[in-house]
């Protein structure tokens, strides 16, 4: 598991949710970009909760190995949802025109 600190406070996380979560904070930052984001933590007193950040460019967060017997909250569908955006900002699927271009010739 990964200890997220952030914003003052810190959380506990399974280590792919908070990989997914720290290269999207990466990417967001890069692309001068935020967004909020609910994720499922264990907080300092072992109670799973939800929890709702804010990710952008100026982010500071930290992810710090720690061992624990508490079992990873599920957030299984947060890391689909961060690899299909993740998908979408590397290829972004075409843009339709909103009124029909008329065709264009070769002119000989």
């Amino acid at each position: 598991m990964r200890r997220i600190r952030y914003s003052g406070d810190t959380v506990l996380l399974g280590d792919e949710a908070a990989d997914a979560l720290m290269d999207y904070a990466a990417r967001l930052a890069r692309d001068d970009s935020a967004v909020s984001l609910a994720i499922r933590a264990i907080d300092d007193r072992g109670v799973e909760n939800a929890v709702d950040i804010l990710v952008g460019p100026a982010t500071m967060m930290t992810a710090t190995h720690v061992e624990s017997d508490l079992p990873e909250p599920d957030n299984s569908a947060m890391v689909a949802e961060l690899a299909r955006r993740f998908s979408l900002l590397d290829a972004p699927p075409p843009v339709q025109a909103s009124e029909p271009q008329p065709e264009q010739f070769d002119e000989y």
